[in-house]
């Protein structure tokens, strides 16, 4: 009879993580049966700023201490010979397996991630289609990395990435309750008692210190809210989303803006007098919708709690907040830092002046072929020739206008410049009912 085909990577990862859940829950219901009172973890050592899910909780479970030794030694001596052979080797696995920082190298949609552990160096590629938060290259992760027959799973995920800048501090201090202050950790360290609980502790304080931090001059939106994009995220059942794009598309002020394969794109706005902004409509939020995912981003903390309610009141139970994370401005300023800034600080202000004109023009410029978000992922040269979207490409340059009169006058760049190279001529938003120019 022929050997029995292994199943693809995809599915293999699903079967583990189905697996994984079914002995964590044999791994809690015999430490809460064995050690009552005595086992506690999370509860009053660990607050979470969101839902401490079952995820966030097997970040650390199976390194937990119980009576000076892990709760998965204890659960071996005492459980392991009624153990199955499946469920026995995903024990194993998971005592080769470590809680780390791992920063996404590479995006595989609808496949997985590539990510390196920032502290030992491993790399791995994790495959994890069911996963609901849609990571980004250069997001930082704590997770729990487990590999069974050439297949990698996060075993545990904590909800809120870092930064790559705040995911350093983390190592840093990490490195120090360690003892190992330069060069790679040791995968053995990471395994060692409590070392996840720690590396848990540490990610979650420096999410606290970040509410903390006194906030630097901001932009503002057009109703004066601090500029920061916020995006939530949402699980719902794939078999569902046609219910669920209907009740989005019936929220006051909401339309399709666009359709690719299983993505959709839905707009929420409100409507506005002319005489408060010279429009008709203000976007406030940008919904995607894809098969069992739901993103809504918007450009400041007040509208996304705002939208927040609106969805979830639309949606009721067809949806379920999964985490809420915020996009990183650093690779735009580092660009410009790269592009504008000069060998040697100029000692006449006047050309200091002029060399930054030249620089944000050079970068404007530049721009001009890159795809936006806030246009649908057309470039400003693509929107310009499609009527639909000369409002929200008008939009964009005035708020460049508005940042530019706040610059020096020496260092301001003309906006108009912009227009004048895609032929670009303002005009009054068409009706809603316009189709989309080709």
């Amino acid at each position: 009879m022929p050997a029995a085909r292994p199943l693809p990577l995809p599915r293999r990862a699903k079967t583990l993580l189905a697996l994984d859940q079914q002995v964590a829950e044999h791994v809690i219901a015999y430490a809460q049966r064995r050690f009552g009172e005595e086992w506690e973890p999370g509860d009053s050592a660990l607050r979470s700023p969101s839902d401490h899910s079952r995820s966030s909780m097997t970040l650390y479970l199976y390194d937990y201490l119980v009576r000076g030794r892990p709760i998965l030694a204890w659960y071996l001596a005492d459980e392991g010979a009624a153990l199955e052979p499946h469920e026995r080797v995903w024990v194993v696995a998971q005592q080769r397996a470590w809680t780390s920082i791992w920063e996404i190298t590479k995006v595989r949609r609808k496949v997985g991630v590539a990510v390196r552990d920032l502290l030992t160096g491993e790399e791995r590629f994790v495959h994890d289609t069911a996963n609901s938060f849609d990571g980004e290259e250069g997001d930082v992760l704590l997770a729990r990395v487990a590999e069974y027959d050439g297949c990698c799973v996060f075993s545990g995920l904590f909800p809120q990435p870092l930064p790559g800048r705040e995911a350093a501090r983390v190592a840093g201090s990490m490195r120090a309750h360690l003892g190992v202050p330069h060069g790679l950790v040791p995968s053995s360290r990471m395994r060692e008692p409590n070392a996840a609980f720690a590396l848990m502790a540490l990610w979650m304080k420096n999410i606290d210190d970040l509410t903390k931090r006194k906030p630097p001059p901001v932009v503002a939106n057009n109703d004066g809210e601090p500029l920061l994009m916020t995006l939530d995220h949402y699980a719902f059942d794939a078999a569902k989303i046609e219910t669920l794009a209907e009740r989005l598309l019936g929220m006051r002020d909401a339309e399709e803006t666009d359709r690719r394969g299983d993505l959709r794109q839905i707009w929420v706005g409100k409507r506005t007098s002319v005489a408060d902004t010279g429009w008709s409509r203000t976007l406030l939020a940008e919904a995607l919708l894809s098969p069992g995912k739901l993103r809504v981003e918007t450009n400041s903390l007040a509208r996304a709690d705002a939208m927040r309610v609106r969805v979830e009141e639309a949606c009721g139970k067809l949806v379920r907040h999964v985490a809420r994370t915020h996009r990183d401005s650093d690779q735009y300023l580092q660009r410009a830092k790269r592009e504008g800034s000069p060998q040697k600080p100029p000692r006449n202000p006047a050309e200091a002046a002029r060399r930054a004109r030249v620089a944000k023009e050079r970068t404007a410029a530049a721009m001009l072929d890159e795809p936006i978000g806030a246009l649908g992922g057309f470039t400003p040269r693509e929107a310009a020739s499609r009527p639909r979207w000369h409002f929200l490409l008008e939009m964009l340059f005035v708020a460049f206008e508005e940042i530019e009169a706040t610059a020096p006058p020496g260092s301001r760049f003309d906006v108009s410049k912009l227009r004048r190279k895609l032929r670009f001529r303002p005009s009054a938003p068409p009706p809603e009912s316009a189709s989309e120019g080709s």
